[in-house]
């Protein structure tokens, strides 16, 4: 599937975004698009999505004196400054991977897009009711369910369908058959012969 690109906002201002800084894994240092050099900062941060970032930055002399500063910079900052996910390198070599990959997304979105719009549209499933990530992968996988089960239907037949469960669940027939058997008489015997309730005794005057 596409890696979304970041810096949207930069691009529609007509200021460089992250895709026009080029790394160099050698070095470990990022160069921008007038060929200068942004250097790793010590510190580390969490971006608005709770991924750890390394800063990279830009020596301000250079950038004050720029051809290039007024697509490059803020109208508040005095120096350029671009941050990388610490797994960066997994996205790249994703987007090696996605080059001239046109037809396995035009095929992923014939196979996935229906789910997920049937889902929508018929369901009115939007959005997830709880949270945790257990919780929200039973809920999927609950909706998962409903879709494939619905699906199967369609494709069988409520005839074919109920024959295929026959003929999966024919060598279990006499199991089945003799757990219930079990239960049924377990039953009985607790409704004919109940257990004795104990005894509630009144409460003493304090």
């Amino acid at each position: 599937m596409p890696v979304p690109e970041a810096n949207a906002r930069l691009e529609k201002q007509g200021r460089f975004a992250l895709k026009d800084f080029n790394y160099d894994d050698a070095s470990d240092t990022y160069h921008c698009p007038a060929g200068q050099l942004l250097h790793p900062m010590k510190s580390r941060q969490k971006n608005t999505s709770g991924r750890v970032e390394i800063r990279y930055a830009a020596r301000g002399v250079i950038c004050r004196t720029c051809p290039l500063k007024l697509r490059c910079l803020g109208s508040n900052a005095a120096y350029r400054t671009i941050g990388r996910w610490e797994h960066e390198d997994v996205l790249e070599r994703h987007r090696a991977r996605m080059q001239g990959a046109g037809e396995l997304m035009r095929r992923r979105s014939g196979i996935v897009e229906h789910p997920f719009g049937t889902l929508k549209c018929r369901a009115g499933y939007r959005h997830f009711l709880v949270r945790g990530f257990d919780k929200v992968r039973g809920e999927w996988s609950l909706m998962a369910l409903c879709y494939n089960f619905t699906r199967v239907l369609n494709i069988l037949g409520v005839d074919a369908f109920l024959a295929a469960l026959a003929k999966t669940f024919a060598p279990c027939r006499c199991t089945l058959a003799a757990l219930l058997t079990c239960i049924q008489v377990a039953l009985a015997t607790f409704w004919t012969n109940p257990p004795p309730m104990p005894a509630i005794g009144r409460p003493n005057p304090a």
